[in-house]
């Protein structure tokens, strides 16, 4: 039992090291195409528009623990801007030199005010207003240049809204469960145009969205409202796509599944973040896929990031069989110690293994039946708050777009729950 709760206690700290390798997450672009920057775990990389890579900087040594969220360009104040995991401050970053150069603290109206480090996406005007997607908040907040609240979106507007950019004066959209690319006033926020899109079974949901860079990709064709990520059920893996003024589609040729994570465009090339290869893919306005965006020592520090996340998601693995492999072995040893021998103690109506059964089944039932009323409570309350505490994010997912919760995810979850009812079972075997 001590051996299971060793084991325990350090695939916490595995875990805790793998989860901090999560690779490239944000992107941003200088409109005129010359320079990129790129989120990466804890640091800040800049690129030229080769894809060589200039500057890193690590977040903690600059003063901002943490991981970035969103990364923007800032076109009003020429500067980055960036949002850390669930922080509502906007850190303004020195595109040079990568320092802090300031923030910005957006006032949010009081209803809005929960989504505010919360599934957040921003786009920046050029005279420095700030629009806001709130996901879940089902709206769009508008905010002058130094965070002070001008505007909201109606109610009913939206069913869930991530993805937005400023053409001109007006502000586009995504409308993310609507299937729609709104088109607002960019001043009142008031609605003026809304454009149908495609529902393609497998990923009908609407993520990020940039505009299209202005020169049509052939002289026949319409040039695209915007390039679009669409995700499936998971909210994780999707595709990129160009969305046509009439609501039709063009997708980017893609062989492997992507989990694509941020875009833009650089230039006539488009950007696209992909959690799964752990690189910057990159195609041509044409929609032909091209090499993936970067040298050769910044891809190579990318894929060694997503290597070691892999060692250490098998050591998790194999340390989470270990643990229920060691308390199914003390258990067995329990039984056979315990084997034929007479419990003075013994309530009569409750026979000895059912309680045991009892208790694999729900935690603290068998505590319960054999008339042990704390601990049947305490069992009780660590398997009900542990599972309350991992339903919420899976309810989430279910209901709107968030990708926290993966296959793996599950996976250690269920892990878990099954070691708690062991444990429970293995005390309920006591005598």
């Amino acid at each position: 039992m001590l051996l299971a709760l060793l084991l325990l206690a350090l695939d916490v700290k595995v875990s805790q090291r793998a989860a901090e390798l999560y690779g490239p997450t944000a992107l941003a672009l200088r409109p005129d195409g010359t320079q990129a920057w790129l989120a990466v775990d804890d640091e800040i990389w800049s690129f030229d528009a080769g894809g060589h890579r200039g500057m890193r900087a690590r977040l903690p040594e600059i003063g901002l623990p943490g991981h970035a969220y969103s990364l923007d360009w800032h076109p009003g104040a020429g500067l980055l801007a960036m949002r850390l995991d669930n922080d509502a401050t906007i850190h303004l970053l020195d595109p040079a030199t990568l320092l802090p150069s300031g923030t910005i603290t957006l006032q949010w109206p009081p209803e809005l005010v929960e989504h505010a480090s919360r599934a957040v996406h921003l786009a920046f005007a050029e005279d420095g207003r700030i629009a806001a997607s709130t996901g879940g908040g089902h709206a769009v907040a508008l905010f002058g240049r130094d965070g002070r609240f001008l505007a909201r979106t109606a109610l009913g507007t939206y069913r869930f809204t991530n993805g937005l950019w400023w053409s001109g004066d007006a502000l586009w959209t995504t409308d993310t469960n609507g299937l729609q690319l709104k088109r607002l006033d960019g001043r009142t926020l008031a609605l003026q145009q809304s454009v149908d899109v495609p529902a393609p079974r497998g990923t009908r949901y609407l993520g990020l969205a940039r505009p299209h860079p202005p020169q049509a990709t052939e002289a026949n064709e319409p040039l695209p409202l915007a390039t679009v990520i669409r995700f499936g059920n998971d909210r994780i893996v999707g595709v990129v796509a160009d969305i046509l003024p009439g609501g039709g589609e063009l997708l980017f040729s893609q062989t492997d599944r992507m989990e694509p994570r941020d875009l833009g465009w650089l230039g006539r090339d488009l950007l696209v973040v992909d959690g799964r290869s752990r690189s910057v893919l990159r195609w041509n306005a044409a929609h032909e896929p091209l090499p993936p965006f970067g040298d050769t020592d910044s891809q190579r520090d990318l894929q060694d990031a997503a290597q070691m996340q892999q060692r250490l998601q098998w050591l998790h693995q194999a340390l989470v069989a270990a643990a229920i492999g060691g308390v199914v072995a003390a258990i067995t040893l329990v039984w056979h110690a315990r084997r034929g021998s007479r419990s003075r103690r013994r309530i009569a109506a409750t026979p000895h293994w059912w309680a045991v059964l009892a208790s694999a089944l729900l935690p603290g039932l068998g505590q319960w039946m054999r008339g042990r009323n704390a601990m049947a409570l305490a069992w009780f309350l660590v398997w009900s708050v542990y599972t309350l505490s991992i339903s919420v994010p899976v309810l989430w997912n279910l209901l709107g777009p968030r990708s926290d919760v993966s296959v793996q995810y599950a996976a250690d979850v269920l892990a878990v729950q099954l070691l708690i009812t062991a444990f429970a079972a293995l005390e309920a075997a006591r005598r």
